[in-house]
């Protein structure tokens, strides 16, 4: 394997690596231990509304998973300068190897096993949540600002803004609802 060819498939990799496909990628290895070992092909996405692709939230996820036919052939380590640099190459390797496993199967008319997961946001009472506008360990003076929140002309606000508490009585939290095997038509 030539150094430059390794620099654009990285180049490549790097720039995979910032695309909501290659967190779904993430989302199945994370929700779903039959991918454990294999290929993951996503087929088909959606992000959702209030979901964030970095905390691997997805409405849901179709993907395709092969088995491993082809292994990856790794360069040599004492070529890169750094650790960091080594593992970025084996990604990008693996992430090629992947591809080309991937595409030979379906040359080869060999269907994966395909998934559907699905996940959602859901609201979850914060037990922490006293329903009081400043923290506990405010100030006895500042707590009783609480009792006329539109005057603020007392001097005392310079410094109750600090005490503000920012505890909402529910969170969301993101669950996955569903794993389904989908059946070959």
């Amino acid at each position: 394997m030539k150094k430059s060819l390794k620099k654009s498939l990285i180049e490549k990799y790097k720039e995979y690596c910032t695309t909501a496909e290659s967190f779904a990628v993430l989302f199945v290895k994370k929700y779903l231990r039959a991918a454990e070992g294999k290929w993951i092909d996503i087929l088909d996405f959606e992000i959702g509304r209030y979901n964030e692709i970095e905390n691997l939230e997805f409405e849901y996820v179709t993907c395709e998973l092969f088995q491993k036919e082809l292994k990856p052939e790794y360069p040599p380590r004492k070529i890169f300068a750094t650790e960091k640099d080594y593992i970025l190459a084996c990604r990008a390797v693996t992430w090629e190897t992947a591809h080309e496993d991937i595409d030979a199967q379906r040359q080869k008319n060999i269907h994966g096993v395909k998934y559907a997961l699905r996940g959602k946001k859901v609201a979850v009472k914060n037990e922490n949540y006293t329903g009081e506008y400043f923290v506990k360990d405010a100030p006895e003076e500042i707590k009783t600002l609480a009792k006329n929140l539109n005057d603020t002309t007392d001097p005392l606000w310079d410094i109750a803004f600090k005490y503000v508490n920012h505890e909402e009585e529910y969170f969301y939290e993101y669950k996955l609802v569903s794993v389904k095997r989908l059946q070959e038509l």
